[in-house]
């Protein structure tokens, strides 16, 4: 099973990170990052993430990767990677090893170092 240190490494506190969120969610609300995710892409898989590995929302592995699905689909190349790790572990998808690494090296070679890292776990 993945967790959330595997697409991020943000936790509750005073310091929240994101790589693929790009704006400061220091005392950011999850009201207000899913107002943000309307128009801004990296915010929605932000929340996807969150619903995805239950991190300040319910866990909702489906819905999430429903949302992962289609921001890949659009050519965002963070959700590719966490949707990678999706098809790795077979979470709300079916696992798909060869799937799961081709949106991995996709990510990886488009400039998501978590993606290079992954390829050589």
């Amino acid at each position: 099973m993945i967790k959330c240190e595997s697409c991020c490494h943000c936790w509750y506190g005073d310091k929240i990170r994101c790589p693929f969120f790009q704006g400061n969610l220091e005392n950011t609300t999850i009201d207000e990052i899913k107002k943000l995710s309307k128009r801004d892409t990296s915010a929605e898989l932000y929340l996807a993430a969150c619903m995805l590995y239950g991190h300040r929302l319910e866990q909702g592995p489906k819905k999430a990767v429903s949302i992962i699905k289609k921001l890949s689909d659009k050519g965002f190349i963070p959700a590719k990677y966490v949707l990678s790790l999706c098809c790795f572990d077979g979470i709300a998808v079916e696992k798909d090893n060869k799937k799961a690494f081709d949106l991995c090296y996709t990510a990886a070679r488009d400039g998501c170092n978590l993606a290079e890292i992954k390829l050589y776990e």
